[in-house]
């Protein structure tokens, strides 16, 4: 068991993050009556930390580690989320997410496209809905951020 670390040191291992198949289908962004949905809750999160510069703490993840893999038992959503934002914010560094049973959402992630603004209601893969309502949320609301400062805050805080 390790000790709390960096976002950084977590995705510094160079591992490919793996979503096991017994897991369920990528879900943030769903909308909930009367309240923001989970990415919403967690952009506003990390918007205020970065604003007053105080360390976020992501919750606990739950892995397998092997050789080349990291298994997600839990914290596949907040990986997913997170595998986007980072995307987004021009991450360079190596960080893959694979989904072992679902291809569309496999595929989906491998050409990610974060220009792409095509309608999402006709888009008939749960993962991939989901993912692109993500980025979009992820647009919306960081657009006037510094894309690096808040890289480099989300890294290292």
């Amino acid at each position: 068991m390790e000790a709390t670390i960096t976002l950084k040191q977590y995705l510094g291992k160079n591992k490919t993050f793996v979503i096991p198949d017994y897991q369920r289908g990528y879900v943030w962004g769903k909308n909930r009556i009367g309240e923001k949905n989970s990415v919403e809750n967690l952009l506003d999160d990390l918007v205020s930390r970065f604003e007053n510069n105080t360390e976020v703490f992501l919750q606990g993840f739950t892995v397998t580690e092997k050789t080349d893999e990291i298994i997600l038992i839990d914290g596949q959503q907040r990986t997913t989320c997170l595998y986007l934002l980072l995307k987004w914010l021009n991450f360079k560094e190596k960080f893959s997410l694979r989904y072992d049973i679902r291809t569309d959402s496999n595929t989906f992630l491998e050409k990610l496209d974060l220009n792409d603004d095509a309608e999402i209601q006709s888009e008939q893969f749960q993962d991939v809905f989901f993912c692109k309502k993500t980025i979009r949320i992820i647009k919306d609301r960081l657009k006037d951020i510094n894309k690096e400062a808040f890289l480099a805050f989300l890294l290292d805080k």
